[in-house]
């Protein structure tokens, strides 16, 4: 006869619900997954951020150096103009009778010298790039900031079509005895523009000019130290960038001459026969 088994001393266990084990494996893997997005989105987030961050102070160090650099343009431009107002002075100091003497042929001949100013350029790309991110500044707040820039850009293009006209006064008076050198006293080209009343006015207005654009580079740079200012950036930061950014870059190719591009004329003597070079050269 078989002995049954006794089983009172195995342990009591509650029955297995599948239901609830299910839901929590499903919260679990919900959880985790939420948290892996949440995770790579922050992280995301983190990096777009810390991007643009240094994308604005880049912009930032482009905008105020560009301004500055406009500035020591304006003071190449009245140094340029100093020396031509010292040769104008003398040009004007000569009587008007004796322009025409040979001591003074050589001096009035230099009249070309002082017609020839220099340009202005100026490089547009740090202001488009500050214009296209225009919304970016918006959002922080800085609107001292953008305001600022804003007055600086406005400055630049008036200086600059003022400057560009203040050329094309002196170069039209001259084109003008130039183009009627027979309305004009005197024998040469020269002594007829310097006979021009306005040809003399405008010789007579560069030592204004001179100043007047080193107080404009002054006031731009005024105006850049609140931005360097409201932007935590100091003078010797901005100096320093333009110097970079005006370092020669390694390259491996030799600079280019132009004289290493002349080549002879075409000599009448040598030329080919028509027909047969034509139809070599026909494609």
């Amino acid at each position: 006869m078989e002995t049954v088994p006794d089983f009172t001393d195995v342990p009591q266990t509650d029955p297995v619900n599948s239901g609830s084990k299910l839901w929590k494996t499903l919260l679990f893997t919900f959880l985790g997954t939420t948290m892996s997005i949440v995770l790579t989105f922050g992280a995301s987030q983190l990096v777009q951020q810390q991007k643009k961050v240094k994308d604005r102070e880049l912009t930032t160090l482009m905008v105020i150096s560009s301004v500055e650099k406009f500035a020591q343009t304006l003071d190449n431009i009245a140094s340029e103009i100093a020396w031509r107002d010292t040769l104008a002075t003398m040009l004007l100091a000569i009587p008007m009778d004796s322009l025409d003497n040979p001591e003074h042929e050589q001096l009035v001949s230099m009249l070309v010298m002082v017609g020839s100013l220099p340009q202005l350029s100026y490089d547009k790309s740090a202001e488009q790039i500050f214009s296209n991110s225009m919304e970016t500044w918006k959002n922080l707040g800085n609107f001292r900031f953008i305001n600022n820039v804003g007055k600086c850009f406005d400055a630049i293009k008036y200086i600059q079509e003022d400057y560009t006209s203040f050329i094309e006064e002196n170069v039209e008076a001259i084109n003008r005895v130039t183009d009627r050198p027979d309305e004009y006293a005197g024998e040469s080209k020269y002594s007829k523009a310097l006979h021009d009343p306005l040809v003399r006015s405008n010789l007579s207005q560069l030592h204004k000019r001179s100043d007047y654009y080193r107080y404009l580079a002054e006031c731009l740079r005024y105006l850049n130290s609140m931005s360097m200012s409201l932007m935590n950036v100091s003078e010797e930061t901005i100096l320093d960038f333009i110097t970079k950014n005006e370092e020669e870059m390694d390259t491996d190719r030799d600079v280019p001459y132009q004289q290493n591009f002349t080549t002879p004329k075409v000599s009448v003597d040598s030329l080919p026969e028509f027909s047969t070079w034509i139809q070599s050269h026909q494609f």
